[in-house]
């Protein structure tokens, strides 16, 4: 499945969420009451009802997914996007990242904690934006693009990250806290 993909998700109070998703696995994080959950519960109504008053605006079929039935629609659906609350039962199992692994479709983890089965780029790590109604995805963790013109690193002690940076950057200065 291509995977860049804009998204636009709007109701009739002009509440709107504009975002793209560019790879299979985007994961938004943050605080409480920053919009998360609206997110998902806008996509729900909007595949539930037509009079919801949502639309979504997108190449593909942008869905939510929930515990019942997950595994029979994962394992027969194709070239969609699903968006997972963090209260989804099965999200950090083996058995449920075996199957989206497998899966021909995009998926939109909302969750706090880290999904340890699931291998997802830091780079698709997003918090919720806020201008008034509207509202956008910004990355987290940015600032690491600029990683290879560093000088210097420091790492928290003398194992696995010391010694990988000593052995894969030896022109850097590396030290340790430790």
């Amino acid at each position: 499945m291509e995977t860049k993909h804009d998204i636009l998700v709007q109701n009739k109070r002009a509440i709107q969420f504009k975002f793209t998703v560019k790879r299979k696995f985007t994961i938004i994080r943050g605080n409480s009451a920053t919009g998360k959950t609206t997110l998902f519960q806008m996509i729900s109504d909007a595949n539930s009802s037509r009079i919801s008053g949502v639309t979504i605006s997108c190449d593909v079929p942008v869905k939510a997914l929930y515990e019942s039935g997950n595994k029979y629609e994962l394992e027969n659906e194709a070239g969609s996007i699903y968006i997972i609350d963090e209260d989804f039962g099965p999200l950090k199992s083996k058995d449920f990242a075996s199957i989206v692994l497998k899966s021909d479709n995009c998926f939109i983890f909302i969750t706090r904690e880290s999904l340890p089965c699931i291998p997802y780029s830091y780079r698709e790590i997003y918090e919720i934006k806020t201008s008034g109604k509207y509202h956008s995805l910004e990355n987290v963790y940015s600032a690491y693009d600029t990683f290879e013109d560093s000088k210097k690193i420091v790492t928290e002690d003398e194992d696995s990250g010391f010694q990988y940076y000593q052995y894969f950057s030896p022109r850097l200065n590396i030290q340790s806290l430790t």
